[in-house]
């Protein structure tokens, strides 16, 4: 102890009061990777930090759906200074989904593509014969209504397609 007894003073003296910090316990914070904080608390030095919440997630952009892996250091036993861990995420492309849809012959076929890939119909197309007529498939649309060609080499949302054909005079 630091204490000293006093009642031996025979002179006046002036005292000084002396204090120590002694830390019992630092913040532990969990963080998502942009920042937000998760959970945090204070937990006493030497004992093991839990995260309590639920997983932590991050939303999708667009291009990247992502998943929680962990966090971006090991949780050990709290020492004398407060620590952050940030959650780690691995990330994949998102997919997208192509509607094919061909009026002349009900067809309707679906494929799935990942962020930035080029679509391709799956099977050929015959051509049509109908009365004095034949269609020939031309490309894919952008609508049912437009004879404009829709862009297929880089698909970054759902979208529906819809077949194009030129009529010919059956021969």
């Amino acid at each position: 102890s630091d204490c000293v007894d006093l009642s031996a003073v025979k002179f006046d003296m002036i005292l000084y009061p002396a204090f120590s910090t002694t830390r019992h316990s630092s913040l532990v914070t969990f963080a998502n990777a942009d920042g937000t904080i998760l959970q945090q608390s204070f937990v006493k030095i030497g004992q093991v930090p839990k995260y309590s919440k639920k997983t932590p997630t991050m939303p999708s952009d667009g291009v990247y759906n992502y998943k929680f892996e962990t966090w971006d250091r090991g949780i050990t036993a709290v020492g004398d200074e407060d620590i952050t861990y940030t959650a780690l995420y691995s990330n994949e492309y998102c997919i997208y989904t192509v509607t094919f849809s061909d009026s002349k012959t009900g067809n309707k076929v679906e494929i799935k593509v990942p962020y930035g890939s080029e679509a391709i119909y799956p099977n050929n197309i015959p051509d049509i014969k109908y009365g004095a007529y034949v269609y020939e498939f031309a490309f894919w649309a952008v609508s049912d209504t437009l004879a404009e060609p829709a862009d297929l080499t880089n698909i970054t949302q759902d979208i529906t397609v819809f077949a194009y054909y030129t009529q010919k005079m059956a021969g």
